[in-house]
């Protein structure tokens, strides 16, 4: 089994990694957004839905209870067991870092859980989860990986303290290069929106090789307040093959108004 994306977890990570280069600012009155862009490595932090790939109880990812001060490491990225069954590509080979939530279950002796890359030497001078007898205690953590793989070290007040130990994954981040931005433009729409009406509206396609970063509207009354443009609410944005945004709306001003829609639009290779 292999873990896909939809295309909407595409959308908001491509996005995420945008930086501040370029501003569109527009004028009073308009409802919307506005982007910034620039190009550059920056790191994109994917979530997925949560997938345990460790539980010491059932032998998931590692046989046996830890015991103490016997560090352990944990294969994260590429094909891993998982507790759904089979296999399955959880992280991929690109991670960088991997985000999860982890469990200390039924601890024989006080002591802590420390999540660090694997190979790192030494014990332990920080603490991803503090324990006692016979708790469990749930903590998050984002860890960097080593060649896909992070160290878990049991650390208890006994030599032959022990402990369950389990790990949802629930996110990691990758390095992401957004290259090639070179322009941008707003391009401008309209539509008749009668008083007390509401629905959906897209706006204007950016050109053939540009995508849309942004969009909104502005209205003939000088943005009345009885006027409301959701922009992110049951649509996804941006919306068809990038090129324009996805607009809902309410007119409760008491006039048939002609609003104005724009998409901010923007120079960029995938």
């Amino acid at each position: 089994m292999t873990t896909h994306r939809t295309q909407p977890t595409r959308l908001r990570t491509r996005w995420s990694a945008i930086g501040a280069a370029v501003a569109v600012s527009l004028g009073a009155g308009g409802v919307g957004l506005t982007q910034a862009i620039s190009s550059g490595e920056k790191p994109v932090t994917i979530t997925i839905a949560p997938e345990r790939i460790l539980d010491t109880r059932s032998n998931l990812g590692l046989s046996g209870r830890f015991t103490d001060a016997t560090p352990r490491d944990l294969q994260v990225t590429g094909p891993v067991p998982v507790a759904s069954g089979g296999t399955a590509t959880v992280v991929p080979a690109s991670a960088a870092a991997v985000l999860v939530n982890v469990t200390v279950v039924s601890p024989t002796h006080d002591g802590f859980l420390s999540l660090r890359p694997r190979g790192a030497t030494g014990v332990p001078t920080t603490s991803t989860v503090n324990f006692t007898p016979g708790s469990i205690e749930p903590n998050a953590a984002t860890v960097d990986l080593d060649n896909g793989r992070i160290q878990v070290w049991v650390e208890t007040s006994s030599d032959a303290g022990t402990a369950d130990v389990l790990i949802d994954v629930v996110g990691y981040t990758i390095d992401h290069t957004h290259e090639g931005v070179s322009g941008i433009s707003v391009i401008d729409g309209s539509f008749s929106m009668p008083d007390g009406g509401f629905g959906s509206q897209g706006t204007p396609l950016c050109p053939v090789g540009q995508v849309a970063v942004s969009g909104g509207m502005r209205t003939n009354a000088g943005g009345d307040p009885g006027i409301e443009a959701i922009t992110h609410a049951s649509h996804p944005n941006p919306a068809t093959s990038f090129r324009n945004w996805i607009i809902e709306y309410t007119n409760s001003t008491g006039l048939d108004l002609t609003p104005t829609t724009y998409t901010v639009c923007a120079d960029t290779t995938p």
